[in-house]
């Protein structure tokens, strides 16, 4: 949908040189992203557990990819609103107060526009570019190549130079779109290095292999390993490729030391053009980075390649904090602070890369967004008003291209709480986000993100976080200081274009009503003082600033709600299908509040999918026959050393089995099981206290299908000599293996016949500890805790319970 829109945008631009008809393709491309949006939520109710790949295995989509494609177009949405409607009107009428409306003095009023033919609603590109920049960030999130990576951060990246340079009027903006042409593209040089770094150490441009790779790396010093598997890859060269790599991310999101474009850039490009490029270019690299830190940070290398993140989340906290503290400019203050320095505690997130972390990244990240599309968008709509004021300050009356960038300085700021109050409070509240000022989103947010951290020991980039935000406080509260403590009478001054030259009068038609009715049509309107109170925002702006401000609010009285938001994202993007059902149960027990949301929740999902279902009835037959021939092929490549590091299925609703192929007689081979467990085997260890106090061991192997799969679980247990047991149960079906004889059965058709992707590791911890348990070294107060701290490394580590009863466990990885 989004390149048909943008292919009609590019008819319509060729065909039309009509520039006021650049309002209307603005608002057609809010029509083209809501569609989207509807679109991405049809294929989110068909993506129930797993994921699609599309083109050769280029792109994949998954429940993660459209929950924040929902997020991207929903941003650009409301970003589009500023130049989509016009932005400030004049009230032609005398009275201010709504007492003077109800006693029938004026009725109705008209309104006149300011500055209708600005230069933002005169640019019919605009809405194409943005939508040009949208795909690219949409094809970024969803990629799974590193071809297609490039493409698709390109396709991105060249919409922000042109948008950057749209202005054609303006020298600085000129200048500020070429420095970040030039500086982009040496990131994208950096991309290109790391990528054929690791083609040349991998032989292979798949993201999927290149994670079965990293895997494997991790058994470098396993003396297990060798002798029968032949090992070719080295994991400091695939590291420093991949560090390579993120420098030329880590420079499109301007993290520090890579930062000294963004302010620079910021301060000179349009405020409009700001807004797109401090938030849109950030969601989709960092969705991106999310997944290749997640399958590449295995805590078995010695010299992982996230650690270059690490440092760069402290020079970004440190470099924004301090080199903010000098700014008066506002743009470059948020550059430094609202951008670099809330950098770091993404990148801190990123990096840990725990359940914990992870859920305070994605929550992080969403509030960034929101937070400071509601600045800018504050920012702008102040920069309007202020067109209908002169200013005696010497100062701003030598700003540089002050139409396309009304607010560049700190002191313009000063009194705007007389002009506008409530703006004024919407303003102050994305502030206190900023600050991290309870019970703000911005304070639940740093608290997640540092409670993740010093959960996993990173205490010294804690302090760090927590210092640098204590004194980004003082010049955010100057800010504060500007706009509420000083009077702005002596400063703003209405601006001669808008007076009638006479006294100051306006001239302006208008519609004056009566009791008796209506007495003229073109009745001119004269002696109107013009005032502050004549100015109003436009419906549009007015109900977005609102709309972000109360989500930064609501916080005080629904942070439970909001909270679990992120959990739930979370839950998608680990498929930990297990939690999420106990997830649900705790938010519906939470409060009445949130039982009636959750209730409201499902009612509209359920009627919702039943409409889709219906809508794509005829689409699935297509997709039943296709599945009918090529459903062997797709279950191949399901249980495949290249997919086993993430769940795909041809049809989510027609969901592949074993039992759904049109030839159910498969032979049962020793590399089909190694495979079959790399994708659904689970290897376990559980722990059971007598009432003597004596501690049992219980190793458990598992392998668990769809409950139409019992010929296959029957085909194992008859390879294996008929050992183990099968329970099935109406929704799924278990091969169990429990006894210790049983299990060293296994463990002997694993030593011959390897597995290959991260299952190995677990591997190899699970023999270590039946090693002991066989000698007997869990008798012993000594054995059992080094056999607990094994434990701890394999699958999700111990249970909360296990943690309180060992507390002295330390996680015992490969030696």
């Amino acid at each position: 949908m989004l390149l048909l829109s943008t292919l009609f945008l590019l008819i319509s631009n060729a065909v039309s040189l009509r520039r006021d008809m650049a309002i209307l393709y603005n608002r057609i491309a809010i029509i083209a992203l809501l569609y989207a949006i509807l679109q991405s939520l049809v294929n989110f109710s068909i993506l129930s557990n797993g994921g699609i790949g599309l083109h050769g295995g280029l792109f994949h989509v998954t429940t993660i990819t459209e929950v924040f494609h929902i997020f991207l177009y929903f941003i650009s949405i409301l970003i589009l609103i500023l130049t989509s409607f016009y932005p400030r009107k004049v009230w032609v009428y005398e009275y201010s107060s709504l007492k003077d409306i109800f006693m029938n003095k004026f009725l109705y009023y008209r309104t006149k526009i300011i500055n209708k033919m600005g230069e933002h609603l005169k640019i019919i590109e605009y809405p194409l570019i943005l939508l040009f920049i949208i795909s690219g960030a949409v094809f970024l999130m969803s990629t799974n190549d590193f071809i297609s990576i490039f493409l698709s951060i390109e396709l991105q990246s060249y919409g922000l130079y042109l948008l950057s340079t749209i202005y054609r009027n303006s020298e600085l903006s000129t200048t500020g779109g070429l420095m970040y042409f030039l500086l982009g593209g040496l990131s994208s040089c950096f991309i290109l290095l790391g990528t054929s770094l690791l083609y040349a150490n991998s032989g292979t441009t798949n993201l999927d292999s290149l994670y079965v790779i990293t895997s494997i790396s991790d058994l470098n010093n396993v003396e297990l390993a060798e002798g029968f598997m032949p090992y070719w890859y080295n994991d400091d060269y695939i590291n420093f490729s991949l560090l390579i790599f993120s420098i030329g991310f880590l420079f499109k999101v301007s993290a520090a030391p890579f930062h000294f474009w963004s302010p620079d850039v910021y301060d000179a490009i349009p405020t409009i053009v700001t807004t797109f490029v401090a938030i849109i270019a950030k969601i989709s690299i960092f969705i991106f980075l999310l997944e290749l830190v997640y399958y590449t940070n295995h805590y078995l290398l010695n010299l992982n390649w996230t650690y270059g993140l690490l440092i760069s989340c402290l020079f970004s906290l440190i470099v924004g904090t301090v080199l903010g503290l000098t700014q008066f400019r506002i743009k470059r203050l948020f550059a430094y602070k609202s951008t670099i320095s809330h950098l770091g505690f993404i990148l801190l997130a990123l990096t840990i890369s725990s359940v914990e972390s992870t859920q305070a990244f994605i929550f992080y990240l969403m509030q960034y967004s929101i937070s400071n599309l509601n600045a800018f968008i504050i920012l702008v709509t102040i920069g309007f008003s202020l067109y209908c004021y002169v200013n005696d300050n010497k100062e701003n009356e030598e700003l540089v291209d002050k139409n396309n960038s009304p607010v560049q300085l700190i002191s313009q700021l000063k009194g705007y709480f007389y002009i506008n109050p409530i703006l004024s409070l919407s303003f102050a509240i994305t502030i206190f986000s900023f600050v991290g000022i309870p019970p703000l989103i911005g304070f639940f947010a740093k608290q997640m993100v540092l409670s993740a951290a010093l959960d996993n020991g990173y205490i010294f980039l804690s302090f760090i976080a927590i210092l640098t935000s204590v004194i980004g406080a003082v010049y955010y509260l100057s800010i504060i200081k500007e706009i509420f403590f000083f009077s702005a009478t002596p400063e703003y001054k209405l601006n001669p274009l808008l007076t009638n030259g006479e006294g100051g009068n306006t001239g302006l038609k208008g519609r004056i009503y009566v009791a008796a009715g209506k007495i003229s049509n073109k009745n001119r309107i004269e002696s109107i003082r013009f005032n502050h109170n004549n100015i109003v925002m436009s419906s549009p702006l007015a109900i977005t600033i609102s709309i972000i401000s109360l989500i930064i609010v609501l916080f005080i009285f629904m942070n439970k709600e909001w909270l679990s938001m992120g959990t739930f994202i979370l839950l998608f993007f680990l498929c930990v299908k297990k939690h999420f059902a106990r997830n649900l149960l705790l938010l519906s027990n939470t409060n009445s509040l949130g039982r009636k949301l959750l209730g409201c929740a499902v009612a509209w999902t359920v009627s919702y999918t039943s409409y889709l279902t219906s809508f794509h009835s005829q689409l699935f037959g297509v997709y039943n026959r296709l599945l009918r021939t090529r459903g062997l092929i797709a279950f191949v490549y399901k249980n495949s050393a290249v997919c086993t590091s993430r769940l795909y299925s041809i049809i989510p609703q027609q969901k592949l089995r074993y039992s759904s192929k049109h030839n159910k007689i498969l032979p049962i081979s020793p590399w089909f099981i190694t495979g079959f467990t790399d994708a659904e085997g689970c290897f376990n260890v559980g722990f059971q206290k007598n009432p003597n106090g004596k501690w049992y061991i219980r190793p458990l192997f598992q392998i668990k299908v769809h409950s139409r799969d019992n010929l296959l679980l029957n085909g194992i247990k008859d390879y294996f000599g008929g050992i183990g047991n099968i329970y099935i149960t109406s929704k799924d079906s278990k091969f169990l293996v429990r006894s210790l004889d049983e299990i060293l059965k296994i463990v002997l058709h694993f030593d011959n016949y390897p597995l290959i992707s991260k299952k190995r590791s677990d591997f190899i911890l699970f023999k270590q500890i039946i090693h002991k348990v066989v000698e007997g070294e869990h008798l012993s107060a000594k054995g059992l805790q080094e056999i607990v701290n094994i434990r701890s490394a394999i699958n999700l580590g111990l249970s909360d319970s296990l943690k309180t009863i060992f507390p002295n466990t330390i996680m015992n990885t490969l030696r």
